[in-house]
Formats: structure tokens, C-alpha cells, sequence
């Protein structure tokens, strides 16, 4: 089983305004780059496996 979600990156004027808020060095706390950050849209909670690539094929053609 997999946890899913459907996400989305966030556009690159959006990432800028983030990336100049502060980010300080706190213990415990790990900041993660932009390359990482998205937007969760829809969480799929756990799909069984033989679902994942049927899902995937009709996601990108909705999405296309």
C-alpha cells in the first residue's frame, strides 16, 4: 500500500516570496529548499499497490 496525494508546485513568484521569509536555525527544525515545496491538493489516504498505475495514467490524462 502507498499513502498518495495530489500536489501541485507552487509558481516560481510564490516560491520567491517564501524563500525570503526567514528561515533561523532552530534546534530540531530542518528547513526543506525549494525544489521541495508543494502545494498538497487532495490527500488519497492509502491506495493498494495494483491501483497506483491505472490512478497515475488517469490522472495525467485529466491533466494533460
Amino acid at each position: 500500500m502507498a499513502r498518495l496525494f495530489i500536489a501541485t508546485w507552487p509558481p516560481a513568484d510564490v516560491c520567491a516570496t517564501l524563500a525570503a521569509f526567514e528561515r533561523p536555525e532552530l534546534a530540531g527544525v530542518r528547513w526543506s529548499v525549494p525544489a521541495q515545496w508543494m502545494v498538497s491538493v487532495r490527500p488519497l489516504g492509502y491506495v493498494a499497490d495494483e491501483v497506483v498505475p491505472p490512478l497515475r495514467e488517469v490522472l495525467a490524462a485529466e491533466l494533460d
